[in-house]
C-alpha cells in the first residue's frame, strides 16, 4: 500500500500543471535565497534589528521574480515566437533597467526610514561607484535574461517540432486510409470475378485483364508509399485503370490529354482517381500543367457527379495538403481540381 502511495504522488507531481507551481516555486526559493546573500553581505555589520534585513530582502526577492515572469508570460511569448526580436530586446532593456531602479528607489526608501547607511553610496566617488555597479548589474541581468529566452526557445521548438510530428503522423495516416479505398474492394472483385468467368472462353482477354490490375496494385503498393509521384505515374495509372473499366464494360469509352509539359512534374498519389471512380459511359480527362499550376478536369455524361460524401472526402484531402491554396469544382457531368506546383 505504501508503494503504491508513492506512485501515486509520484503521478501526480509529474502532471504539467504540478510541475508548473513546482517550478515557480523552486524559482521564488532561488531568487530568495539569492536575496539573502546579497543583503546579508552589504549589511551584515549593521546593528539595527531583524525587521530591516527583512525588509530589504522582500525588496529584493520581488524587484527578481517579477521581471522574470514577466518575461516568460508576457514579453517572450508575445515576440519570440513571432520573430520580432526588435521589440524583444527594447522591452528586456526597458525591463532590467526599470527593475534596477525600482530595487535601487525600495532599498534607499527602507535604509532612510531605518537609518541604515545606503551601501551604495558608501564608497569613494560616490555617483561614479553607483554608475559602475548599475552598468555591472545591468549586465548581469542581461545575461540572466538572454539565458531565460535561450530556454523558451528551446521549450517552444521542441513543443512545436512535437505538435508538427502529431499533425504529420495523423495526415500520414489519413492519407494511408484515402489511398487504400481510392481502388475500392467492390472494383477488385467484379475484375477478378470477370477474369475467373473469362478463363474458360478467353484465357488471352483474362490475362489482359490480370496484367492491368497487377499494374494497378502494383502502382498503388509500392510508387503510392511516397508523398508524391510522378505526374507521369500518374497518368499512366489513370490510364490503365480507364483501360480496365472499359473492358469490364463499366465504361463505353475514355480519353485522357495532357497538355504542357510534364517531365518532372511531382503530384500527391491518387488525387485525381477518384473524380473518375464514378464515370459510366464516356469519360474525358485533361491535364493542363502550366507554371505554376496544374489543372485537371473530368467531363462525364450529363447524369454523373461526384456525391456529397466523395466531394467531402477530396476536399478535406486536399484541405489537409495545400491547406486553402487549392480549387476544387464539381458538378452534374464535370468536375476541375486546381493545385500549384
Amino acid at each position: 500500500m505504501p508503494e503504491n502511495s508513492n506512485i501515486t504522488w509520484f503521478s501526480y507531481l509529474l502532471t504539467s500543471s504540478h510541475l508548473k507551481w513546482v517550478r515557480c516555486l523552486l524559482l521564488c526559493l532561488l531568487m530568495l535565497l539569492f536575496s539573502l546573500g546579497d543583503t546579508g553581505y552589504q549589511y551584515h555589520n549593521v546593528d539595527s534589528g531583524i525587521m530591516p534585513f527583512i525588509i530589504l530582502c522582500f525588496v529584493s526577492t520581488i524587484c527578481k521574480i517579477f521581471p522574470i515572469f514577466f518575461m516568460l508570460k508576457v514579453i517572450m511569448p508575445r515576440f519570440l515566437p513571432k520573430h520580432q526580436y526588435g521589440h524583444f530586446w527594447s522591452l528586456t532593456f526597458a525591463v532590467i533597467f526599470t527593475l534596477l531602479l525600482s530595487q535601487h528607489a525600495l532599498e534607499f526608501l527602507t535604509c532612510n526610514v531605518y537609518g541604515l547607511p545606503f551601501w551604495r553610496l558608501q564608497h569613494m566617488g560616490y555617483f561614479s561607484f553607483y554608475l559602475i555597479d548599475f552598468a555591472v548589474q545591468f549586465v548581469q541581468w542581461l545575461i540572466v535574461l538572454i539565458g531565460i529566452s535561450m530556454g523558451y526557445l528551446l521549450s517552444y521548438w521542441l513543443n512545436e517540432r512535437n505538435r508538427k510530428q502529431i499533425i504529420e503522423a495523423s495526415k500520414l495516416q489519413m492519407e494511408s486510409e484515402l489511398l487504400k479505398e481510392q481502388v475500392s474492394p467492390e472494383f477488385l472483385c467484379n475484375t477478378l470475378h470477370k477474369c475467373g468467368e473469362l478463363t474458360l472462353s478467353d484465357s488471352k482477354e483474362a490475362s489482359q485483364r490480370l496484367m492491368l490490375l497487377s499494374k494497378l496494385l502494383r502502382y498503388q503498393l509500392y510508387d503510392c508509399k511516397r508523398r508524391e509521384v510522378l505526374l507521369d505515374g500518374e497518368v499512366k495509372f489513370l490510364s490503365d485503370y480507364m483501360q480496365l473499366n472499359k473492358l469490364n464494360g463499366f465504361c463505353k469509352d475514355y480519353s485522357l490529354d495532357v497538355e504542357g509539359k510534364s517531365f518532372g512534374v511531382f503530384v500527391p498519389p491518387l488525387l485525381f482517381v477518384s473524380l473518375i471512380s464514378v464515370a459510366q459511359g464516356y469519360v474525358n480527362m485533361k491535364f493542363v500543367i502550366e507554371k505554376d499550376k496544374l489543372i485537371f478536369t473530368v467531363d462525364y455524361d450529363e447524369h454523373q457527379s461526384l456525391s456529397e460524401y466523395e466531394q467531402f472526402r477530396l476536399r478535406d484531402r486536399l484541405q489537409h495538403i495545400f491547406s486553402d491554396d487549392f480549387i476544387l469544382m464539381t458538378n452534374i457531368g464535370y468536375s476541375k481540381i486546381i493545385i500549384p506546383l
